[in-house]
């Protein structure tokens, strides 16, 4: 053979990859130049890749430069030159470094960095040789490189930096292989990791002719990738390239037909071998073998691939196999192989047969009886079915199985058809059971040999129909009335076999006829499984003993509960005999005091300790009784004797026992003969109303025996004063009532006064005395009383001004029966202006005054002349009577204080007034009166003036006498304050005199002074 014959030079080439980096280049250059010589049409051949060691020195140089999708420098090396091309934006950092260097004889890829998702900076790259030889169908293509990853540290956030090889043809990337495949976030040191990829592409039977491309790249991928201080270095590149046959038919089937365990390999590999149209094997050709998809199939490997898809090449003899392993499904199926070329697949028969048996079980399609019942001593409706699979479910054949009763404690169970049975081809096994006599729930076990867990069915033997009844409970009971019963009233029924029946109706009823019975929880109640049905009773408000009775329909006789109602406790104390009656005082009474002990219900209680408890009267009435405590008899009745104190009146007897309502007694003892007369508990002995009106309490007296004992039934004379003051009776007489009072009523006169009423009973000696006033009525009238005390006086008088009239002004309210009214309020009223006067009562004082009437029904006001001379009326008047009192008054002259000089003026601060204060004093004939003290006075504080008189010291306040001609007068000097004010002068010594006023201003020194075109005129000055 041709030393460069395609299969030698493919078998030498790919002997002589693992060379020397030299040696390895020059066979390889040579096999390439021979390989080119001889290939012609679909026929391949071994290329070299030029310069596949970068082991020329001369050639050795940096790829540097470029932009996206740019190349760099080219660098011609050996046969080829090698393009350094960047892929992906630039971005943020520096492009990767593409260099080959002939110190090291390596290509590199540097600098790594991307964050591709982001599109901040995806900077990965690619070093490429672009060959001679264009790419050619049909042809099996193997690409292999040293890869040296060198790096500090990576971290990849859903895929890393991909480093790897590939063929590209017409810019396109044919085949690709690569170290990282897609995954999860990583965070992997791999520094100094080196190793060899090797990849293979087969090229279809029609395709372009392309010069091929050889690529050695690094690209990051992913949404982050960031690799510190990277280095991909690349050596030692190699190309294999085999032409292939044309496939025109398949043999050497192998495998075909078979069959193996779930989850085991099959004995026999698939296999076949692809034929050409002259019946040589075609290597490299692809094969595919494909097992279903779903169901009962298969997974294929080989070359360390795997799959239940799964596509080989053919070696040299143009053979393809694969292991073929069942999956865990078992059952029949085809495995189609499809040959690249060959328009119909190869089809190989295989079938997956169950496991040993690992689970016994019911099928749960409800046709296996799992749970199920049935009556007594009758076949179970469903057969027993279970079935045995495998590990994983597969249904297993020809089984022996294995069926146990495992009966209930009470002996329920079933008879079998047979303790054993095998399974068919549906991996189930079936037998039929029969319940015996006994009900109850139990189990039914199947199991395999080999098989740990049995399966279990749960039936249940049900009783037959109901055949007896009978009390289970509560049967001989009693508790007290209107109280449930200590036990529910229960029963059981049982069927003919004993067996306790379920589901049947009891109805209970109890006694109906008004006395003693029980109220029920239910008329009706259903049997449980147990048998037994059962219902509450509460007995009723009656004590005594009765039956409830308990039948099911198809039982002739019932069950009976022999139930009883005790009295409850006492609540009620009852008086059954002395429960109204009367003694005299100190006798025993006619009859004893009885009770009866009741429940809530009245149901006579026995054996009740009762005591008896004496309440005396207020007044101490009471009674000594034959014993404290007596004890009730079978009729619940117990009593006592009773004999009255010497004190009369009503009081009660208390009959009691713990916390029942007590009985009382009402007994009463009753008074000896009259004895004293004293005042009634409900009346007065003192007391007052107006005349003509009914006092408002009776006169009541009460007539004691010699005990002190009210005395009822006794005749009382009642006597009033037969003129003046005195009172109207409803009657002269009156008789005691039952305690031992007696009463008229009594209407005053018309005449106002005090006076007595007697009392008086025949034998009794001496009298009670009432003491009654009668007050006057309403006020009728207002009169005016004179200085004498007559009745008129006084209306007429006058006085000289500022001087008190000779006689107060005094009035009498009267009633209608001209009785005096005190504690009336007149009020008086004098003129508010004019000639008026000055009215005053104690600390009143005032034009208007309100003075209340004393007890002679008499009020008082003094009147005081103004200054004002004239004539005027003061009324008195009376809220209620329609005429007032009219006095008509005169104000004759008086003394008169004038005037003459500095009236009103004005001085700058602290400058004297130009005219002194002068004022003339004279009688009521106009005489002057001489020698007078008259004050001046201005304002303590604020704007004021400082007086003198007589060239004295100066002040608020200053005295000048009169003179002969009545004349007195001060010297005023303003203060330092601006402002207007008054200054008064008044007769010394005289609170009641005329006062003067000067209108005075002090002028702030900036203020002009107005005169009206006038001289100040002073007036008469000293």
């Amino acid at each position: 053979m041709n030393s460069c014959d395609p299969r030698t030079l493919r078998a030498r080439c790919g002997a002589h990859r693992h060379r020397t980096p030299r040696r390895a280049l020059a066979w390889l250059a040579a096999c390439a130049i021979a390989l080119l010589a001889t290939a012609t049409g679909a026929v391949a051949a071994p290329i070299a890749v030029g310069n596949g060691d970068f082991s020329s020195a001369a050639n050795a140089g940096s790829v540097g430069g470029g932009v996206l999708g740019g190349s760099g420098t080219d660098v011609p090396i050996g046969a080829g030159p090698w393009t350094g091309t960047y892929a992906g934006a630039i971005g943020l950092l520096a492009p990767p470094t593409l260099s080959i260097s002939a110190t090291t004889q390596k290509a590199s890829i540097s600098g790594l960095l991307g964050i591709s998702a982001l599109v901040l900076v995806n900077n990965g790259g690619y070093l490429g040789q672009t060959l001679t030889t264009n790419v050619q169908s049909n042809t099996r293509y193997v690409l292999s490189a040293d890869v040296d990853a060198g790096r500090v540290l990576q971290l990849g956030l859903l895929n890393n930096t991909h480093t790897g090889v590939a063929i590209a043809a017409g810019g396109a990337v044919l085949a690709s292989s690569d170290t990282q495949p897609a995954g999860a976030v990583t965070l992997q040191l791999l520094q100094g990791t080196t190793y060899r990829l090797t990849m293979t592409y087969v090229s279809p039977t029609s395709i372009a002719a392309s010069p091929i491309e050889v690529r050695l790249f690094a690209q990051p991928r992913g949404l982050l990738t960031v690799d510190l201080l990277p280095t991909i270095t690349f050596d030692n590149v190699a190309l294999d390239a085999v032409a292939l046959g044309v496939p025109a038919a398949v043999g050497n089937i192998a495998g075909d037909g078979q069959s193996a365990t779930v989850n085991t390999l099959f004995p026999v590999p698939l296999g076949l071998r692809v034929l050409d149209g002259v019946g040589n094997g075609v290597a490299g050709t692809q094969v595919t073998f494909t097992a279903p998809a779903a169901g009962a199939s298969a997974t294929f490997n080989a070359g360390g691939n795997s799959g239940s898809v799964l596509a080989v090449l053919t070696d040299a003899n143009g053979d393809a196999s694969v292991a073929t392993t069942a999956n865990t499904v078992a059952g029949a199926y085809t495995i189609s192989v499809q040959v690249a070329g060959l328009a119909d697949p190869q089809i190989f028969h295989l079938t997956n047969t169950a496991g040993a048996p690992a689970v016994v079980s019911i099928p749960n399609d409800g046709s296996g009886g799992g749970t199920q019942s049935t009556t007594v001593d009758t076949p179970f409706p469903q057969p027993l079915v279970v079935g045995v699979s495998d590990s994983f479910g597969n249904a297993v054949a020809a089984t022996s199985v294995s069926f146990a009763v495992a009966p209930a404690a009470n002996g329920a169970g079933a008879t079998l058809s047979s303790p054993q049975a095998t399974t068919g081809a549906d991996g189930r096994a079936t037998i039929t059971a029969r319940a015996n006599l006994l009900a109850g729930q139990y189990a039914v076990n199947a199991s395999v040999a080999g098989v740990p867990q049995a399966a279990a069915f749960s039936l249940t033997n049900t009783a037959g129909t109901q055949a007896t009844i009978a009390a289970s409970g509560g049967g001989t009971q009693s508790t007290a009335v209107t109280t449930p019963f200590a036990q529910p009233l229960q029963v059981t029924v049982n069927d003919a076999f004993g067996n306790p029946v379920s589901g049947v109706a009891v109805a209970f009823s109890a006694a109906t006829s008004g006395g003693a019975s029980a109220v029920l929880s239910a008329a009706s109640a259903t049997t449980g499984a147990d048998g037994t049905a059962s219902v509450g009773a509460t007995a009723n408000a009656q004590a005594g003993s009765y039956v409830v009775s308990a039948s099911v329909s198809g039982v002739g006789t019932a069950a009976a509960f022999q139930l009883t109602n005790t009295a409850g406790a006492p609540t009620a104390i009852v008086a059954t005999g002395g429960g109204t009656q009367s003694a005299p005082v100190e006798n025993p009474f006619p009859q004893p005091l009885a009770v009866q002990a009741r429940d809530a219900f009245g149901n006579p209680v026995p054996n009740v300790s009762v005591s008896f408890v004496a309440t005396p009267a207020a007044n101490g009435a009471s009674a000594t009784l034959s014993a404290s405590v007596a004890m009730t008899g079978a009729d619940g009745i117990a009593n006592v004797g009773a004999t009255a104190n010497s004190i009369a009146g009503a009081y009660t007897v208390g009959a009691s026992a713990g916390g029942a309502t007590a009985a009382v007694f009402g007994l009463t003892n009753t008074a000896g003969p009259p004895s004293a007369i004293v005042i009634g508990a409900s009346g007065s002995g003192t007391q007052s109303t107006t005349v003509n009106t009914p006092f408002p309490t009776p006169l009541v007296v009460r007539i004691n025996d010699s005990h002190g004992n009210p005395v009822p039934n006794v005749a009382v004379a009642f006597t009033p004063p037969a003129s003046g003051a005195s009172a109207a009776l409803s009657a002269t007489g009156a008789t005691t009532g039952a305690n031992g009072e007696a009463q008229v009523q009594a209407t005053a006169n018309t005449v106002a006064g005090h006076y007595l009423v007697s009392a008086t009973v025949a034998g009794v000696p001496g009298a009670f005395d009432f003491d009654l006033t009668n007050t006057a009525g309403t006020p009728h009238d207002v009169v005016p009383i004179g200085g004498d005390g007559s009745v008129g006086g006084g209306t007429q008088q006058s006085t000289p001004i500022d001087t008190a009239f000779p006689l107060p002004l005094k009035v009498r309210v009267r009633d209608e029966f001209q009785n005096p009214v005190a504690g009336v309020v007149a009020q008086y009223v004098a003129p508010a202006s004019g000639a008026s006067a000055m009215l005053s009562a104690g600390p009143q004082n005032g034009a208007t005054l309100n003075v209340a009437t004393n007890a002679a029904g008499e009020a008082v006001v003094q009147a005081t002349a103004n200054s004002t001379v004239g004539s005027y009326t003061v009324t008195a008047q009376v809220a209620g009577v329609s005429t007032p009192v009219t006095y008509h008054l005169s104000n004759t002259p008086g003394n008169s204080s004038t005037p003459i000089g500095g009236g009103t003026q004005a001085a700058v601060v602290d400058q004297p007034f130009a005219c002194a204060l002068i004022v003339r004093l004279a009688d009521p004939q106009g005489q002057p009166r001489a020698g007078i003290s008259v004050d001046f006075t201005a304002p303590a504080s604020g704007a004021s003036a400082s007086l003198s008189a007589n060239g004295g010291a100066g002040g608020p306040t200053a005295t000048a006498v009169t003179d002969l001609d009545g004349v007195a007068y001060v010297e005023a000097t303003a203060n330092a304050i601006p402002g207007k004010y008054q200054v008064s002068a008044q007769e010394a010594g005289v609170p009641t005199a005329q006062v003067t006023h000067f209108a005075l201003e002090n002028l702030d020194p900036a203020d002009p002074i107005f005169r009206n075109g006038f001289d100040l005129d002073c007036g008469g000055s000293p």
